[in-house]
């Protein structure tokens, strides 16, 4: 009997009120009609490192992994702004909101200690430069680049308040006909600062 196996990442979770505001962001966009599979607002997050398959005896390492990742760097600010797609308007295939904020270079370093602890753990480095950006839809067919254009420009100077990045979780994900089904396995705090006074 082979051994069991979870399809897996590691992500920032985000409070309502962003997941509330993108979800607008997506019900204005459904009104073009557009062969999107929309992802859900609970499924919703900001993905730091994709697994991919990983034994079940492999979790333990993993968190193991993003607490050294995580012990290096204190909570910091980041928010949702702006929208895009990948890899461009005339051939897009994801739809997204991106990431900002005064923090987000503390972002970056974050996922870049995430990357290589786990590379030192045994999981193959990210060959792309990472790009945090918030995936609010996946295309199943061709989108007209006129109307993508005009449903990108209502939303360019799109911000949501800061929020506060203190952890990061390890989710399975399920995929199902309906869509992919995520489950939190492992949240690991980033360093606490010491309280003054």
């Amino acid at each position: 009997m082979g051994k069991e196996r979870i399809r897996s990442f590691v992500a920032v979770s985000l409070p309502d009120a962003v997941r509330q505001a993108l979800l607008e962001i997506q019900d204005h966009w459904k009104t073009y009609g557009f062969p999107v599979r929309w992802v859900r607002g609970e499924g919703i997050h900001l993905t730091l490192k994709f697994l991919g398959e990983i034994d079940v005896a492999d979790v333990e390492t993993t968190v193991c992994a993003m607490r050294r990742a995580a012990e290096r760097h204190a909570p910091f600010r980041l928010r949702a702004e702006g929208v895009g797609v990948f890899p461009a308007v005339r051939n897009a295939r994801v739809l997204w909101a991106g990431i900002g904020g005064g923090d987000r270079e503390r972002l970056l370093a974050l996922q870049a200690s995430l990357d290589q602890s786990l590379a030192d753990d045994g999981f193959p480095r990210d060959r792309r430069r990472f790009s945090g950006h918030l995936t609010l839809g996946r295309a199943k067919g061709k989108l007209s680049a006129s109307a993508l254009t005009q449903a990108l420009s209502h939303w360019q100077t799109f911000r949501t308040e800061p929020f506060r990045v203190s952890e990061i979780t390890l989710y399975s994900s399920r995929l199902l006909p309906g869509g992919a089904v995520y489950r939190p396995l492992e949240r690991v705090g980033l360093k606490q600062l010491p309280k003054i006074g």
